[in-house]
């Protein structure tokens, strides 16, 4: 998500200076080395693979006392104060997904577990999903946690809450992180989709004929019908599957040759788990799962039209604890 926004990063970064530019992402991990080994602390890349240290950062760069360098030397305190900020924040909570910036507590409550007479109807209604993923994404600790339902009278709003992505560069993955974490307080990747009667609506979220490899995929919106979608067991659950690495969704499968592994929903009463491979349902719109992070910009992802609303109809699955 929210590739227009790093594509316009990379530039900025770019027309300052590629080598110095990329130090700056890098320099604000630094300080934090110690606190990233910690073990409740994932590190998205390793900064430099020689045991001897990481590789010195120009002293005197050419441009020095430039209006870039003003620029640049605005972006890098900025960063640099959003990424102490985070790094105290993760220190005070065991999940380093979820976080505010620049605060030491947690964001929103976490909302509320579906019950298992709740998971029973989404089964019943055909709501209750497989979602298949290439088993590296795993390897990455990228996996889906979470996915988040909202039923309605016509439809459910899902919500899937990935831990992270990476980009398949691992430089540009590192700056990808260090900015997302600052503009929108998490690494977190969030996905939605409709099920509007009989198709599943897919706002910004559809992979097309795209695959895992695809350097900068595209974000389509397509509406499918639900009996176009591969099936999964003898409950035959529709599969969602997951074709690129930033999480777009389809009907079919366009990585064959690589080995998927089915994630399927966690009983009632289960908690996220990397060790079970399987999520866990909580009731949710996308509305109220952003809400639950905050930094520069809250989300810029708007799934829910007045259309897609009245298509829907009335809410079911209100947001109320029941645990």
């Amino acid at each position: 998500m929210y590739s227009s926004l790093i594509s316009l990063a990379f530039f900025l970064l770019a027309s300052i200076g590629p080598s110095v530019g990329l130090g700056i992402a890098l320099a604000p991990l630094r300080p934090a080395r110690a606190f990233l080994e910690r073990p409740n602390v994932r590190r998205a890349v390793s900064v430099s693979g020689d045991e001897g240290g990481d590789p010195p950062l120009p002293v005197n760069p050419p441009f020095i006392n430039s209006r870039r360098s003003v620029l640049l030397g605005s972006v890098a305190a900025g960063f640099s104060a959003l990424w102490k900020g985070d790094v105290a924040s993760a220190a005070a909570g065991d999940d380093p997904c979820r976080i505010n910036i620049g605060e030491p507590v947690t964001p929103g409550d976490e909302l509320p577990a579906a019950t298992e007479k709740e998971i029973e109807e989404l089964h019943e209604k055909g709501y209750n999903i497989v979602v298949a993923c290439p088993s590296l994404d795993f390897k990455g600790d990228n996996e889906l946690a979470t996915v988040y339902v909202a039923v309605y009278e016509n439809g459910c709003e899902i919500t899937l809450l990935f831990l992270d992505e990476d980009r398949p560069n691992q430089c540009e993955d590192c700056l990808y992180d260090a900015i997302r974490r600052p503009l929108f307080g998490r690494h977190c990747d969030i996905e939605s989709v409709f099920i509007i009667n009989d198709e599943m609506v897919f706002p910004g979220t559809y992979s097309g004929e795209q695959v895992w490899g695809e350097k900068t995929p595209s974000h389509g919106e397509k509406s499918i019908q639900l009996d176009q979608f591969d099936r999964h067991g003898e409950e035959q659950k529709i599969i969602l599957w997951v074709n690129t690495w930033n999480h777009l969704l389809g009907e079919k499968n366009n990585n064959p040759d690589i080995d998927i592994t089915y994630q399927h929903a966690l009983p009632a009463g289960s908690n996220e788990s990397k060790e079970s491979k399987d999520f866990k349902i909580r009731k949710g719109s996308r509305n109220e799962v952003d809400a639950r992070y905050k930094g520069l910009m809250t989300s810029v992802s708007k799934v829910m039209t007045k259309e897609r609303q009245k298509a829907l109809g009335k809410r079911l699955f209100l947001k109320k604890s029941n645990e």
